[in-house]
């Protein structure tokens, strides 16, 4: 009998989830400690924007597309009104198992195509179109593709348990998660799991689930209607006051702050 073939289990189908794009000139773009959980997308049209973090400097041109992952902390700075496009994104595994970092692409033939294209489409219909999402979708496709492998963990060879254990993480946020846990979980001693998470990460098991919650913590304050203790209670976190304090340890602002401000948008 023909049996009827399920081509997902064949073939790699991004999931990319667009949370905010847009095409925009601005006067103003100053922020400081901007740090989240999704991904962030730039391209300017001017040579007068800065990102900064904590080791680099890197000024934005018409040559470069720069991509932002979930947890890098920078801020930003321009000298005179700038246009930039720009876009705001979830992305699931494998990439979501990738550290903390900048990764800039040199604008080439392909690039440029599409970036015209994306910018003629928002020109003459809106961001909300079926186009925009289809051809924001292809680019970061495009520069997904062009990560270099040893930069996301689930590629390039990282040890199975640890890629197991960093799916669990995902699923589990909201539940307590001990280190005996996580090592029962991929048949082994606590000690020697925490051993094989350091050396494979650079971070302890702990530090690691706290930045995870902290990241997903931040989408839900700028994307839901939850409370800070609903959102805490949620993430995983025993109380707000904890929350409070772990949020504000990585992301250098409180909660409550981090969803006043509306400098995420950029």
């Amino acid at each position: 009998m023909k049996q009827n073939l399920d081509y997902t289990d064949y073939y790699y189908n991004p999931d990319i989830r667009l949370l905010y794009c847009d095409l925009k000139t601005v006067d103003n773009w100053r922020h400081a400690n901007l740090s989240s959980g999704f991904w962030r997308l730039y391209y300017n049209f001017d040579e007068n924007s800065t990102i900064k973090t904590s080791h680099e400097e890197y000024i934005l041109t018409p040559a470069k597309l720069f991509l932002i992952s979930p947890g890098v902390n920078f801020s930003t700075g321009n000298t005179q009104a700038m246009t930039q496009l720009f876009f705001h994104f979830l992305v699931a595994s494998p990439f979501n198992t990738i550290k903390s970092q900048i990764i800039i692409f040199p604008i080439d033939p392909v690039l440029k195509m599409l970036i015209d294209k994306i910018v003629h489409t928002v020109k003459t219909e809106t961001v909300h179109s079926v186009y925009f999402g289809l051809q924001a979708r292809v680019l970061i496709s495009i520069l997904l593709s062009l990560v270099p492998r040893e930069k996301i963990p689930a590629i390039h060879g990282t040890n199975r348990k640890i890629i197991e254990i960093l799916m669990f993480i995902e699923k589990k946020l909201p539940e307590p998660i001990s280190n005996e846990v996580m090592a029962k979980h991929v048949n082994m001693s606590t000690n020697a799991f925490i051993r094989l998470f350091k050396k494979e990460t650079g971070d302890s098991p702990q530090n690691y689930l706290k930045f995870k919650r902290v990241q997903k913590a931040s989408l839900l304050l700028k994307y839901s209607n939850l409370t800070i203790d609903e959102i805490a209670l949620t993430t995983g976190f025993c109380d707000r006051y904890y929350f409070s304090k772990i949020f504000k340890k990585i992301c250098d602002v409180s909660p409550a702050k981090f969803r006043k401000t509306k400098n995420i948008l950029y």
